[in-house]
């Protein structure tokens, strides 16, 4: 018994130190050409080694700067290591290269999204990729979500409904439809989602608001109010909600009074 025991451990060191040998001797080795640095950037960057991934990438490229797969592996290098600016500009260097690169349309409409200033980049790249891709749920519901958040409620509408039609289990289409038609001041539209997503798991913290909202435009005040309450105490240093929350209360008032 400890005889096996003995040899099932010596077989795991053997097999880690095969592998650390492997890697070590990867990381080393000076002598790699172009092609095979593109090779090894893809490898570190599959096990998420990114400033490895980075540095092959960049080795090849000093040969070969023209190379599509080479620029575009350093541009997914660059994302994973969280330097989103110099990510950017190696996939806007990809898209010089070869316009209609699919990934490199769509992360780099992803990476726009993180800054306001930047979502007219974000539609404009997110739609050509959507052109070429049209069935990538992920990428139109990023979409939709940036059309909202730009005011583009109506068009982002038609892209959560094209989703929701197509797959009606798409929870998350399903909630940002219910938010978006809250916005758009449809609450009696989107009150049945928001209550059909609430009775399946309940609604994430960041939704509450605005099915308070939609309550509020469907004519249930008191349900309205108890959440607008909730959520004021919760929340109580939220400028953006307090203003809100005084405006249903005035609009309230208003109506008890007429």
């Amino acid at each position: 018994m400890r005889r096996n025991r003995f040899m099932i451990i010596g077989s795991l060191v053997i097999i880690i130190g095969c592998f650390t040998g492997i890697l070590l001797n990867k990381l080393s080795c000076p002598s790699l050409t172009p092609q095979e640095a593109v090779e090894d950037g893809y490898y570190y960057l599959n096990l998420g080694m990114a400033d490895t991934a980075s540095a092959r990438f960049r080795a090849a490229l000093a040969s070969m700067p023209e190379d599509v797969r080479a620029r575009l592996g350093l541009a997914l290098s660059e994302q994973k290591a969280g330097r989103e600016s110099s990510a950017i500009e190696e996939f806007i260097s990809v898209l010089k290269l070869e316009p209609q690169n699919s990934q490199a349309l769509k992360q780099l409409g992803i990476l726009y999204s993180h800054r306001s200033e930047n979502w007219p980049e974000s539609i404009k790249n997110l739609s050509a990729y959507l052109a070429l891709k049209p069935d990538d749920r992920e990428a139109r519901l990023h979409l939709a979500s940036v059309l909202a958040w730009t005011g583009e409620r109506q068009e982002a509408e038609e892209h959560l409904r094209l989703m929701v039609n197509s797959d009606s289990s798409d929870k998350k289409a399903r909630l940002m439809l219910a938010r978006v038609l809250a916005w758009e001041g449809k609450g009696r539209e989107a009150l049945p989602l928001f209550e059909e997503i609430k009775g399946i798991g309940g609604l994430p913290k960041e939704a509450l608001r605005d099915y308070a909202l939609s309550l509020w435009q469907a004519g249930k005040i008191d349900e309205a109010a108890n959440l607008y309450e909730s959520l004021v105490r919760s929340n109580p240093n939220d400028e953006s909600l307090q203003r809100e929350f005084s405006q249903f209360k005035a609009a309230r008032a208003l109506t008890k009074s007429s």
